[in-house]
């Protein structure tokens, strides 16, 4: 639950801090962004055939923090405003399906 509530909300707060250091239409922003959709895609898959709720919850994690990546690497309002959003979202859920999963494994 510490990694879903506070670690990936600071990468996250870190990128947005960092992502106007990098142009816009530098190749590398197009290779981090086609990478991170990739390895998004790639963990969606995965999450399809998981039978643990934690290490699902943790996947999807990685998954959300992809579209994260991506959507603060098009440096756009739309970009950042939804990034914001998946972050705060990502932060509240993640963190009650932890806790209903740990419940479920004590029950």
């Amino acid at each position: 639950m510490v990694l879903a509530a506070i670690l990936l909300k600071l990468g996250g707060y870190g990128l947005f801090q960092l992502t106007p250091l990098i142009s816009p239409q530098a190749a590398v922003t197009h290779r981090l962004i086609s990478f991170s959709l990739f390895g998004g895609a790639i963990v969606s898959v995965l999450c399809l055939r998981q039978i643990d709720t934690k290490i699902l919850i943790a996947y999807s994690s990685v998954a959300h923090m992809s579209l994260v990546v991506s959507t603060t690497l098009s440096q756009t309002l739309y970009g950042a405003l939804a990034a914001y959003f998946i972050i705060i979202a990502h932060g509240v859920t993640s963190s009650g399906m932890f806790m209903a999963a740990n419940l479920s494994y004590e029950r």
